[in-house]
């Protein structure tokens, strides 16, 4: 169960470009003169530093010639590192600067922190210069986002020790977190120190090994997050109240689940719970909801199908209550049969099987089983005085299906009066 993620920067957020083609030449250029004219605590310190490291001893100026060799040689050094955050966090606050940030990188950081992940960036960059990174982006001031920062403070980014050094500061197990780079020996010295990690192969980025992905879009923390945000969607609208009601997705090696008895209105990653294909949770998950079996045996039978929703609706669970004798309820003429996948004319019948409630799952998945291949073209079901159960591709399309579906039932209720 992942409950923090923790973000490298270049090649990562950021095109790697960005250091090589913007921020190393603006310190470059600007280092030496900042150096020359600001007197501070920060500064003297810094060119204390150089000159242990450099082990020699030069006035300011040779100093600075020694740091601007060091940005030619793209050295890590810890001094060189402090001036350059000193000299970016001026030109970011002054408007000279502006970081770019991927287009997929600030829509994930809003739906993570909204779904109650804890953010942090990791990077060879001082805290400093990542703090004033973020709050100068080309998608605005990201920076609020984050919860904590590192640097190589807490030990070089491709040694184990550090990522064990950040989940202790962090205060959650390593099983619990979730790197992002771009870095292969990253990536090892992090799964090394127990921490789940993926790659971003970016374009432009050099070739990675191990689990990678193109974007954040396509980590399953986002898909988590978008489960999350559509659940409390459901809840803000009524269609689920208190803790009634599941939602689940498709992942690529079972099903993420609302988890038992949460509360919709306020739930977080922390609440959706991970089973196996077989239906039974992951060691370490929270426990599922009692219907996961008629989610999984969904999943099974349609490969197409990759979210699933189950709503509690007034509409829902007064029809399915009221047509459980007659087995269907049909809707034909409506418009809004248009925003259901398959379907492009308002001239249509739209059927949707209505079944007896049973507490038993084993007994209701057969008759869900059943009463689908009885009406294959069906896009969703109702369960007697349960709701409403509905299908799609993906969460875009689940949401869709269900502001279709939740519409056609009210109407229906109130026709029916």
């Amino acid at each position: 169960m992942i409950r923090a993620i923790v973000t490298d920067i270049e090649g990562t957020t950021s095109a790697l470009s960005v250091l090589k083609d913007v921020l190393a030449p603006y310190a470059r250029a600007h280092l030496g003169p900042y150096v020359r004219h600001v007197q501070s605590l920060d500064v003297e310190q810094a060119l204390a530093a150089t000159r242990q490291l450099a082990r020699v001893e030069l006035d300011r100026e040779g100093l600075i010639a020694i740091l601007e060799r060091w940005i030619d040689e793209d050295r890590k050094a810890p001094p060189l590192k402090l001036l350059q955050g000193l000299v970016w966090e001026r030109g970011f606050r002054e408007g000279s600067l502006r970081a770019h940030v991927y287009p997929d990188v600030a829509p994930a950081l809003r739906a993570w922190s909204a779904a109650g992940y804890a953010l942090y960036v990791y990077s060879s960059g001082s805290v400093l210069a990542q703090k004033s990174l973020f709050a100068h982006t080309t998608d605005g001031d990201l920076s609020g986002f984050f919860r904590g920062w590192f640097d190589t403070q807490v030990g070089a980014k491709q040694e184990s020790t550090s990522y064990v050094n950040i989940a202790h500061a962090i205060g959650l197990p390593p099983t619990q977190i979730l790197f992002l780079s771009d870095v292969t020996a990253e990536l090892n010295a992090a799964r090394q120190a127990g921490l789940h990690a993926i790659g971003l192969s970016r374009a432009g980025n050099a070739p990675i090994e191990g689990p990678q992905v193109a974007s954040f879009a396509e980590l399953d923390v986002s898909v988590v997050a978008s489960l999350v945000e559509l659940t409390r969607s459901c809840h803000r609208r009524g269609w689920i109240e208190a803790t009634s009601g599941n939602l689940s997705l498709r992942l690529s090696d079972g099903l993420a689940i609302t988890a038992s008895g949460r509360d919709k209105g306020s739930l977080q990653a922390s609440d959706v719970a991970f089973v196996g294909g077989d239906a039974h949770p992951r060691a370490g998950s929270e426990k599922p909801s009692a219907e996961t079996p008629l989610h999984a045996s969904l999943y099974r039978a349609r490969p197409d199908v990759n979210a699933v929703a189950h709503t509690h609706s007034v509409a829902s669970t007064v029809l399915s209550r009221r047509y459980a004798a007659e087995g269907v309820l049909t809707f034909a003429g409506f418009e809004m049969a248009k925003a259901l996948t398959g379907i492009s004319t308002h001239d249509v019948a739209i059927t949707l099987p209505v079944l007896a409630n049973a507490q038993d799952m084993v007994t209701l998945e057969a008759a869900v089983a059943q009463a689908l291949a009885r009406y294959p073209e069906a896009p969703a079901y109702l369960v007697a005085g349960h709701g409403l159960t509905t299908w799609a591709r993906d969460v875009p399309t689940l949401k869709r299906h269900l502001e279709a579906l939740e519409f056609l039932l009210s109407c229906r209720l109130a026709e029916d009066r």
